[in-house]
C-alpha cells in the first residue's frame, strides 16, 4: 500500500503533484486564508473547489482532518458527511474508519483535528476534554492523523522566523496519550502531522512510532515541500 500524506495548503493546490497511490492523508488547514473566518464562502469554496479536487487524484480513498484555520469543519461533522456523501473522501474527526487493499489486509486509519491552545482558533479545547478525545484512538490504529504534533515528537520548528525559538511546541495530551499506548504495545505504526510547518518532513522514529510532518507550505505560508510519500512495507519493515 501506498501512502501520500500532505497538510496546510491554506487553499494553494497548484504547484505539486500527488502521486499515484491507494490512500491521501490530509491534515488539516486546507481552507483558503481569505476564507477561513467565513463559513458560507468556506462551504462554497470546500463544494466547488476542494471536492473535485481531491476527487480527480490518482488515489483510491481520501482522508481528511480539520486544522486550525478549518473554522468551517468545527463542530459541524454531520453537515461535512452530507457534502462529502457518494464521493471516496473521509472526514474524521476524532474518529476512525478502515481501509482494505488489494490483498484484503485492512487498515484502522484515526483522525484528529485537535491543536493546543494559543489563542482563538478552530478544534482548540480544553486538556481535559483534548485527551478525551486522543484517548478514542484505538488500540489497533495502523495509520495516526493529527493536525497538531506531540510534545517532544517532531514538534520544533525549523525555519528561522521571528517568533521560532526553536523549543518543542507540541500538543501535551497527544504526548500523554501516545505514552500511554507505548505502555500498552499498541501504538500507531505510522503518524503523520501538520500545522508546524517547517519540522521534519522526514519518516523518524519516536519510541516506535514513525512520524513525519507533511505541510506544504512553510513558515512564511510559501509552497516549499513536496507531498510526502511511503510504502506500507517500508513501514513494517523498520518496526
Amino acid at each position: 500500500m501506498k501512502i501520500v500524506g500532505i497538510s496546510d495548503m491554506h487553499g494553494i493546490y497548484e504547484g505539486f503533484t500527488i502521486p499515484k497511490a491507494d490512500i491521501l492523508c490530509i491534515c488539516g488547514d486546507i481552507v483558503p486564508l481569505k476564507y477561513q473566518n467565513y463559513i458560507k464562502l468556506s462551504d462554497n469554496w470546500f463544494i466547488s473547489e476542494f471536492i473535485p479536487w481531491c476527487c480527480k487524484q490518482p488515489v483510491e480513498q481520501v482522508y481528511l482532518v480539520g486544522g486550525n484555520h478549518d473554522i468551517f469543519l468545527m463542530n459541524r461533522k454531520y453537515v461535512i458527511d452530507q457534502y462529502l456523501m457518494g464521493t471516496k473522501i473521509n472526514y474524521l474527526d476524532n474518529s476512525s474508519c478502515e481501509y482494505s487493499d488489494d490483498t484484503g489486509k485492512v487498515y484502522t486509519i484515526f483522525g484528529s483535528p485537535d491543536c493546543h491552545k494559543f489563542g482563538s482558533w478552530a478544534f482548540m479545547y480544553e486538556p481535559k476534554t483534548e485527551l478525551e478525545h486522543f484517548r478514542r484512538i484505538p488500540k489497533n490504529c495502523d495509520i495516526l492523523l493529527t493536525h497538531d504534533a506531540a510534545y517532544g515528537e517532531n514538534d520544533v520548528c525549523l525555519q528561522d522566523v521571528s517568533w521560532n525559538k526553536h523549543e518543542h511546541i507540541g500538543n501535551p495530551e497527544l504526548s500523554i496519550v501516545l505514552d500511554e499506548l507505548r505502555e500498552e504495545g499498541c501504538t500507531p505504526k505510522l503518524h503523520l502531522t501538520g500545522h508546524l510547518h517547517s519540522t521534519e518532513h522526514n519518516l523518524t522514529d519516536y519510541d516506535g512510532i514513525k512520524t513525519a510532518c507533511v505541510s506544504l507550505l512553510d513558515e512564511r505560508y510559501k509552497l516549499t515541500y513536496k507531498p510526502f510519500v511511503v510504502e506500507w512495507s517500508s513501514i513494517v519493515e523498520k518496526q
